[in-house]
């Protein structure tokens, strides 16, 4: 199941796409980009429903 990503800066704020490079929070509009998101080996940064959230995948794939 995804997990939102929260906003760094305001306390429950999600991160939503701004363009390919970016992502900005839908509450407090703070930036950033895809390298302030450190994703583990066995998860991957996903969009749903317009919130970026991670993914936890198995091993190997």
């Amino acid at each position: 199941m995804p997990v939102p990503v929260l906003c760094h800066v305001c306390p429950g704020g999600h991160y939503q796409a701004e363009n390919p490079w970016t992502y900005r929070c839908r509450f407090c509009g703070s930036p950033a980009t895809e390298s302030a998101f450190p994703a583990q080996s066995n998860e991957r940064l996903v969009m749903f429903a317009g919130v970026l959230q991670i993914l936890p995948v198995p091993d190997g794939q």
